[in-house]
């Protein structure tokens, strides 16, 4: 940023540097002095009181012509505007919101208007005009789980191993298989097709069903204003994401603490097996916050509580 000074001389009257002030004034009266600069680092009065020319004009013998003294003020001025300069600074804009490893920050990203989040190479970019493409988000409701794995820095390699994996079990997750108890990890799916009562958690939002069998099945609830489909794939793609990075290539079944939207983690397993579908989900209803985030966690448990709440068989 450029830094000026500009000098208005009047009435012919000399100059001195106030040393309280530290304001360039007329010794006498009826004069003024201006320093306007933008760069507030340096302040342009420290080049007019040390530089050679002003000193030399401080003990100069006395001149009398106001001409000559005006002529003399509009030097120093010049001197002051080529001589202070502050380093360029550029507004962050869309662009500058990073995080420390140069991935782009999701929440102060989408606090901008004019900027939208590229989750598929983890940017913030200038929101284009028309509708957004599908690898560009505005839903700040996205940010806690995809900055969990912006601050993962995945290589592009295992984030598209990631979506892979991912798009193999949607369906399963989605929808499920021929067997009414598998796959269907959602609760309108499972209770499509399943009766039985069920325990869902407030502050997580995940139920589990089939309480009383040796693997009951947990669900992430997609009623109203809860979980929708792109968040359990954000979450199930971190899970796996972290699987790649931390579980030999996520060649057997690995659980990880991941972030959501209503500001608890949960644990999430990503299944894996040789002859079936993989798969994804909670790993019991209650919050992971015990485990650090982003790290393996166990089975948090199925249990009532205060937070939870109970759903009867054959309802909704």
């Amino acid at each position: 940023m450029q830094c000026f000074s500009i000098v208005v001389y009047f009435h012919g009257r000399a100059y001195r540097q106030d040393e309280t002030s530290n304001i360039i004034i007329d010794a006498m009266s009826g004069g003024s002095f201006l320093s306007w600069c933008l760069a507030l680092k340096v302040h342009p009065i420290a080049v007019l009181t040390n530089n050679p020319l002003h000193q030399w004009y401080k003990t100069r013998p006395s001149v009398s012509t106001v001409l000559h003294r005006s002529i003399f003020v509009l030097v120093i001025s010049a001197l002051a505007t080529f001589t202070v300069a502050a380093p360029v600074v550029v507004a962050p804009g869309c662009a500058g919101q990073k995080l420390e490893n140069g991935n782009g920050n999701c929440t102060p990203c989408l606090g901008i208007a004019t900027c939208a989040y590229d989750v598929a190479n983890m940017q913030c970019v200038n929101k284009p005009g028309g509708a957004l493409p599908a690898t560009l988000t505005t839903d700040k409701t996205r940010c806690p789980t995809l900055s969990q794995i912006a601050q993962e820095n995945p290589s592009v390699a295992d984030r598209q191993k990631a979506a892979a994996e991912f798009a193999r079990m949607k369906n399963h997750i989605f929808v499920g298989e021929s067997d009414p108890s598998s796959g269907r990890h959602t609760f309108t799916a499972f209770r499509a097709a399943n009766k039985d009562a069920g325990r869902c958690d407030k502050e997580t939002n995940l139920c589990a069903f089939k309480l009383t069998a040796q693997t009951p099945k947990t669900v992430w609830d997609d009623r109203a204003g809860k979980y929708t489909k792109q968040d359990v794939e954000d979450i199930c793609t971190t899970a796996i994401t972290l699987n790649l990075l931390h579980n030999n290539k996520a060649a057997s079944p690995g659980s990880f603490a991941v972030q959501t939207k209503f500001g608890k983690s949960i644990c999430v397993q990503h299944f894996v097996t040789k002859s079936n579908t993989p798969s994804c989900f909670p790993l019991g209803i209650h919050h992971a916050t015990q485990f650090p985030v982003g790290k393996p966690c166990t089975f948090t448990g199925n249990d009532a509580n205060t937070l939870t709440v109970e759903v009867p068989q054959g309802t909704s």
